[in-house]
């Protein structure tokens, strides 16, 4: 019953260790990809579009400027 425990207790470690912490960013692009360019409809006002797993585009059309932040 000690041996199961232990390997139990090793493989939660183990698992646990392996989590790589999320950290959230975000970023503005001078230049957009043309992908992402076609996808974007002109008459929305803010989109949202994945690339890829891990990576989004948020697209905001404004008259002004726009500030984003975390």
């Amino acid at each position: 019953m000690k041996i199961v425990g232990s390997a139990a207790l090793f493989v939660m470690l183990f698992l646990s260790a392996c989590q790589q912490e999320a950290t959230l960013s975000i970023s503005e692009v001078e230049s957009v990809p043309d992908h992402i360019q076609e996808a974007v409809q002109s008459e929305e006002r803010i989109q949202f579009v994945q690339e890829e797993a891990y990576a989004y585009y948020i697209a905001f059309r404004s008259a002004g400027s726009v500030e984003a932040g975390l």
